[in-house]
């Protein structure tokens, strides 16, 4: 005997706890919102809205994350920058290291992943290098694992195992890569929880009201260093001040967070950093070309355009 299904709409419940059928209400019993009610209506809606940022934001909590991340960032330390040394046996050339990540930039945008996973695979990838050392064929093993740790701790939803080896063209197995992830976590002892750049970015951002572009130059700044070698020793919370100050001095947006006085080693690093967007020590043209398309507000040439005045001194043509 086939089994009927009835729509849970179309039933209730009467005191007998017997299941009848209830009749639709028809169009025309339904009483038509006013417009005075659908304008009550939309102000609610957007109140709540509103209101759901807010507890997606948690602001009231700003100050204990804070706290909690400057509190995590002490206590892991500063990067050894191992590139800036060229006697350093674990230096293995910038121009590598740009290759290198490059190409896990392209990885990342084909998985489609968020930019916390692909910061946080650098950081991984470097803290690992400053401290062993690893042959250039082990090198996009590296690079592939960082990536697949750096998802594990950020991502919702990860692509397969096979498709990690597969984006390599065969040069990391399956095999090769959880031996690789087992290895990389043991050397560093299992402590991963690195804060990222873009915790303390979206905290100091949301404090202020300020347009997308400046939120788009800030990504791009910060993504801009973090695959830069001469900055591998900063911390994140330290990287975040540079990229706000530096998108700030572009857009001459005035951020509510930067109202104090900046220390010389700030500034030094600051004047380093337009220099490098100026002109580039090392090629990276998938991190250029991510930042030339319109889904990201096509912001490089802005950033890179008042860059080279800054440095030149020439002063940059308004386009308003």
């Amino acid at each position: 005997m086939a089994l009927a299904l009835i729509d849970p709409v179309s039933i209730k419940r009467t005191s007998s706890r017997k299941i009848t059928k209830r009749v639709r209400d028809s169009k025309d019993d339904i009483k038509q919102p006013t417009s005075s009610k659908k304008l009550k209506l939309t102000k609610k809606r957007n109140h709540l809205d509103v209101k759901h940022k807010d507890l997606l934001i948690v602001s009231e909590y700003n100050d204990d994350i804070l706290k909690y991340l400057y509190r995590r960032e002490k206590q892991i330390g500063s990067t050894d920058n191992y590139m800036k040394n060229p006697l350093s046996p674990y230096n293995f050339g910038s121009s590598m290291r740009a290759i290198l990540i490059d190409w896990l930039i392209e990885v990342h945008e084909r998985f489609h992943y968020v930019q916390e996973t692909l910061l946080l695979a650098i950081a991984i990838m470097d803290k690992f290098l400053s401290q062993n050392l690893v042959t250039m064929s082990r090198l996009q093993l590296l690079a592939v694992t960082s990536l697949f740790v750096a998802a594990k701790f950020e991502e919702i939803k990860l692509p397969k195992l096979s498709n990690y080896s597969y984006i390599t063209d065969g040069a990391a197995s399956a095999k090769d890569i959880k031996k690789a992830e087992a290895y990389i976590l043991k050397s560093l002892r299992f402590d991963i929880s690195i804060p990222n750049p873009l915790n303390f970015l979206s905290k100091s951002l949301e404090s202020s009201e300020f347009p997308r572009k400046t939120a788009q130059m800030t990504k791009y700044i910060l993504e801009h260093l973090y695959c830069c070698p001469h900055f591998i020793h900063l911390k994140p919370s330290e990287a975040s001040k540079l990229s706000i100050f530096l998108a700030q001095q572009i857009t001459k947006e005035r951020l509510e967070e930067e109202t104090r006085e900046y220390t010389d080693v700030f500034m030094n690093s600051f004047e380093e950093l337009v220099h490098e967007i100026a002109q580039p020590s090392t090629n990276l043209e998938a991190l250029f070309g991510k930042y030339n398309k319109e889904v990201n507000g096509r912001v490089l040439q802005e950033v890179k355009d008042w860059c080279i005045c800054h440095v030149t001194g020439f002063k940059r043509d308004d386009p308003h």
